[in-house]
């Protein structure tokens, strides 16, 4: 199974003033250990492991350097029931497995077998809060969709009684309105176009002549302005 090693440890001053022994056995625990970050304080194993072929690395120096680790603060050795085991310090914080599977003992005194099967209830527990999490984000997006779908329909209802209600004008009402406004519009002109139209804009039928009159003026003040740049303001005077 794969792991981690961090910078953040092995670039630290705790682990870089040690031997060179010490800082290759620290690795070897590393891959050595359950998913706890907890492993057996064999030397052999660990020897083995660590320095399959090299004939000069002692069990006493294995023993030394789990000494030397211990003592850096970055494994912890525990006893539980005359044997010795190490925990490898912040493992939990750098590693992620999809399932709890120990092998010894915990520092407690826990035994494997218990120790699994409590990991196992509290990755279920935290699966089923993640489930609740999402029905519950699922929830809220289908309320706001309820939400968005009631506005469109109260939008289009009262975009129809608009329209029910609308009437059109006459040349009279809109110059009248025109003049009440200030706004300069041609009214038997405004009122053939929009006839002709059916009384629509775009596609849409018109609800508001009063706003279709403002638009229509500020139109032809920019037609306007356009043709005395195009031409010299004295032909429009003239």
């Amino acid at each position: 199974m794969a792991r981690l090693l961090i910078d953040a440890i092995w670039l630290s001053q705790a682990l870089g003033i040690l031997s060179d022994i010490a800082r290759i056995v620290y690795v070897t625990l590393l891959l050595m250990t359950d998913t706890a970050g907890n492993g057996a304080a064999d030397c052999a194993r660990i020897k083995c492991n660590a320095y399959a072929y090299r004939d000069n690395i002692r069990l006493d120096d294995i023993r030394s350097s789990l000494d030397e680790l211990d003592g850096a603060g970055v494994i912890q050795l525990y006893t539980v029931d005359g044997a010795q085991y190490y925990h490898v310090a912040g493992f939990e914080n750098s590693q992620r497995f999809r399932w709890a599977k120990h092998l010894v003992p915990l520092p407690d005194g826990t035994p494997p077998d218990v120790a699994d099967r409590i990991a196992r209830q509290l990755q279920k527990k935290k699966a089923s809060a993640s489930d609740s999490e999402i029905e519950g984000e699922e929830e809220v997006e289908a309320e706001e969709e309820v939400e968005r779908e009631a506005k469109t329909k109260t939008a289009k209802a009262a975009m129809r009684t608009a329209q029910a209600r609308f009437c059109p004008p006459t040349a009279d009402e809109v110059s009248a309105y025109c003049a009440a406004e200030g706004i300069d519009v041609n009214a038997a002109r405004f009122v053939d176009y929009y006839a002709s139209k059916g009384w629509k804009v775009g596609n849409q039928p018109m609800v508001d002549w009063k706003a279709a009159a403002r638009r229509w003026a500020s139109s032809e003040d920019k037609t306007v302005s356009h043709a005395k740049a195009e031409w010299g303001f004295e032909d429009f005077v003239n």
